[in-house]
């Protein structure tokens, strides 16, 4: 088991708002957290960064989205096994279906269900 205070988070949101309240509350339970609020900057902090586990909203303006950002992340070898958390208003979707891996990603109501979502994370990175 790995602990909370050495895991690493990264927030990807374009709304920075619900990114702070998401840093906040992480830091709190004792993560390490980094912020992007676009699809782009986010691949390049997964890549910089290395983080434990990604936690990304589904929908961004501009230059990809979090199924975008998703895709990109299973694709790169250095990045495939990550755990994502994808949190959306709308559960579900043909694609995001698709690009959906038991025990590597999950799809979370956003807002969250704070208790859930920690929980989520918790035991993505293995941590009880």
């Amino acid at each position: 088991m790995v602990p909370m205070a050495a895991s690493r988070i990264l927030i990807i949101d374009d709304d920075p708002t619900f990114r702070t309240v998401l840093r906040d509350y992480f830091q709190e339970h004792g993560l390490e957290v980094f912020e992007a609020g676009d699809a782009a900057t986010g691949l390049q902090l997964a890549a910089e960064a290395k983080p434990d586990i990604v936690v990304s909203d589904i929908t961004m303006p501009g230059f990809g989205s979090g199924l975008d950002a998703l895709k990109c992340l299973r694709d790169s070898p250095a990045t495939r096994s990550l755990p994502v958390i994808i949190l959306s208003g709308s559960i579900g979707g043909p694609k995001l279906n698709t690009l959906a891996e038991p025990g590597r990603t999950w799809v979370l109501r956003k807002p969250p269900d704070w208790a859930e979502l920690i929980k989520t994370v918790k035991s993505a990175i293995g941590v009880r």
